[in-house]
């Protein structure tokens, strides 16, 4: 990705900072930020709670005005009528998606989670927060989701979760041209924002899911590559806010003008009074994770075969991408309105109920719909292509016998699945949460049946619903490889601890059986878009290297005390984005490391004018408050070179950087492991590391892309 820079997560240590300690003045600003932090958070969960209502109440509209104009014509025989009007609202809305991509920039299309995990891990992405993002991610999900297209809307509010945070804390927008006053300077570095960040991803799941503890261990466990104590205070109380908020919007569609609240849960699973599972049905259990690992590796090695052969075959360019998409949406209308209309109908009298059963949903939300059948029949194909994906994984998490037959299933399965590959990969924002629980949810109850056919004479009997709760969960960590978060996700989302075991042990054989065959699909995202991501470890072939193996050893510096001429010709010729500052201590020691000076820095102090004639005393030392400011802005040569002084004037004049440096940059000498500066630059969440020989001499830099670079093969480094 060319447009990826490195994060600075370190604090500065200059004269400025020391300054502003010794002055006592942190202790006085510290409870008004404190305050404001609390603020923001307050802030951020009841936005995400109302965007995430908003969208999932707009998207029912939508789906409920094509299905409720497609079934007004589905009494007559002639079927082309309302196939057309099915066809054109899923073309009109998958266009108006993809519209929303091209509005709004590439960043607007897929789910945002490998972005955002790389921002966690420290690569800032131009295009990645902003309100044109923002804006494009809001809409297109809702379109795509409203659609026939495999998708789900919780991956995006992740990255509308971010976003969220991001623009609440900078309390900046360069496209509405606002910027708020002094409060927010302090909260506009990169470590401040990388903790509102990562609070709005995890409440942006909250919201998604009505699983506030889920939302915070998802940023742990998936997201955020950093993580405090006091970070899991805030994100928890940002994900309470949102998921309260949420609870709040819905209760009057629920419980009427009663007053009442409840914890709701979107896909809620009824808690048997007789029945639990039995002990021997923990190997089916322990089966579907080694199925769902298995399914998600294929997914994940399909979607990038798929890829690769688009990548060959199409130009990427914006017409044949949006011809893609109406291809694919074409076809996906085909199949989901056909194949149900070429199953027969049953008798709705062959569904039998489960009575025993404590559910907070009403019966309707288990009826099936009568579509292409009499008022009292139904089609089991009708209700898993045609209806919402969330109203068909309720059918099939319904404690209900005779519902589903096993060859729909299995059609549906195979077909489903191939949607999903089909889907994924295009220009439009798109989730895989819901649909990879829809798939685990029908093979799911494909094993609860087979075992329920097995062992007819149980009593009580089998309960395949139990099946596709366990399946759902093991294909969603078989393609995520997400384990502790999606237990508690699922068990949020369900309102149900009683499968609590099952679902453990079928998400860890996921997770093993996927691992061993596949990485999971947003670590794949992260390659495939060349995300400069940092793993917790190095590959075992680099443990033998050191520093001088990967560092560049042309580094270009910046003296305590230089010409203002040569440090406005190394920002224009050159595009490192900090420099190593030394002073020259002799014939042999030119280079004696003292510090180290980011670019913005130094454009800071150009804009601001902090350079002086050769026979003049330096200018004193900028305000911390002011410096900040400074900092905050990302500068461009551009917008400082027309204070400048003329070239002639500038060869006499002189920049003094020894009070602005970074006094507490982190060296290495040179003898050092890569191994363990890998792991020092990952944790400490560094920029640069500057590599020194015995003497303090600086002999090379290492970078986010020196310990990516990959071109330093095992074979290599043998020969």
């Amino acid at each position: 990705m060319d447009a990826a820079q490195s994060l600075n997560y370190r604090l500065v240590d200059n004269k400025p900072l020391r300054d502003f300690f010794k002055g006592g003045r942190l202790k006085r600003t510290d409870g008004t930020r404190l305050l404001a932090k609390w603020a923001i958070y307050l802030l951020l969960g009841f936005l995400l709670g109302i965007i995430a209502y908003g969208i999932r109440n707009i998207v029912e509209q939508l789906q409920d005005l094509k299905l409720n104009t497609m079934e007004r014509y589905l009494r007559n025989e002639n079927l082309i009528v309302p196939f057309l009007i099915y066809w054109g609202f899923n073309v009109l809305y998958t266009t108006l998606a993809y519209l929303c991509v091209r509005f709004g920039g590439p960043l607007v299309a897929g789910s945002g989670i490998p972005e955002v995990k790389g921002y966690l891990n420290g690569v800032r992405m131009t295009g990645l927060i902003n309100i044109k993002t923002f804006l494009g991610k809001i809409i297109s999900t809702i379109f795509g989701y409203s659609s026939c297209l495999a998708l789900g809307p919780e991956g995006p509010m992740v990255h509308i979760g971010t976003m969220v945070g991001a623009g609440l804390s900078s309390a900046k927008s360069k496209t509405l041209r606002i910027r708020l006053p002094k409060i927010f300077e302090r909260l506009r570095s990169d470590t401040e924002q990388r903790d509102f960040i990562s609070s709005g991803a995890a409440a942006g799941i909250a919201a998604a899911f009505g699983a506030p503890v889920g939302g915070v261990l998802f940023a742990l466990e998936e997201a955020t590559s950093f993580w405090n104590r006091e970070l899991t205070w805030r994100t928890f109380f940002a994900c309470m806010v949102s998921a309260f908020t949420v609870n709040l919007i819905y209760a009057p569609r629920i419980h009427g003008a009663s007053g009442q609240l409840k914890d709701y849960g979107l896909l809620t699973f009824g808690v048997s009074k007789t029945y639990v599972y039995r002990i021997e049905e923990l190997f089916p259990f322990m089966l579907l994770g080694v199925i769902g690992g298995i399914l998600g590796a294929i997914f994940v090695k399909l979607i990038f075969a798929w890829n690769r052969i688009k990548r060959d075959l199409l130009p990427a360019t914006w017409p044949f991408k949006f011809l893609e998409v109406l291809l694919v949406t074409s076809f996906l209308s085909v199949l989901t309105f056909g194949i149900p209309s070429l199953n027969s109908c049953r008798q709705l009298s062959v569904i039998k109920y489960d009575q025993d059963v404590c559910d907070s949903v009403d019966n309707n939300s288990t009826r099936p719909i009568s579509y292409f059948c009499e008022p009292d029949q139904f089609s089991d194909m009708a209700n898993l292509f045609l209806i919402p994906p969330e109203n068909a994984l309720r059918l099939l998490y319904s404690r209900t016998w005779g519902m589903f037959k096993m060859s729909s299933l299995f059609v549906f399965l195979g077909v489903y699945f191939m949607m999903i590959v089909l889907t994924a990969g295009l220009t439009l924002a798109a989730g895989l949460f819901v649909p990879m629980m829809l798939v685990g949810a029908t093979y799911g109850r494909i094993m609860g049946q087979i075992v329920e056919l097995c062992f007819p004479d149980l009593e009580p009997a089998v309960d395949a619903s139990i099946y596709a709760l366990v399946g759902s969960t093991a294909m969603m960590s078989g393609f995520s490889r997400l384990t502790i978060s999606l237990c508690v996700i699922v068990i949020e989302l369900t309102e149900n601890t009683q499968y609590l075991l099952p679902i453990m042990l079928a998400v860890m054989m996921a997770k093993w059986v996927g691992d061993a065959l596949s990485r999971s699909l947003y670590d794949e995202l992260s390659d495939l878009k060349s995300i400069p991501f940092l793993e917790h470890h190095p590959p075992q072939h680099t443990y033998c290297w050191g520093v001088r193996d990967v560092m560049q050893r042309k580094v270009v510096c910046i003296q305590t005390v230089d010409k203002l001429a040569r440090v406005v010709g190394i920002l224009e010729t050159c595009r490192h984005s900090g420099f190593p500052v030394v002073s020259v201590d002799g014939p042999d020691r030119k280079k004696t490391y003292r510090g180290f000076i980011l670019r913005n820095q130094l454009l800071s102090l150009l804009k601001r004018q902090q350079y002086h004639h050769v026979t003049q005393k330096s200018p004193g030392v900028l305000d911390y408050d002011h410096w900040t400011t400074l900092m905050n802005y990302k500068w461009r040569l551009a917008d400082v070179t027309e204070d400048l002084p003329p070239k002639d004037v500038q060869k006499n004049m002189v920049m003094d950087v020894s009070k602005y440096m970074d006094r507490s940059h982190i060296i290495l000498p040179d003898s050092f492991s890569f191994l363990n500066a890998y792991k020092l630059f990952k944790d400490q969440g560094l920029r640069h590391l500057t590599v020194i020989d015995d003497h303090m001499q600086v002999a090379g830099i290492i970078t986010r892309h020196d310990l990516l670079n990959w071109h330093f093969t095992e074979e290599q480094m043998r020969s």
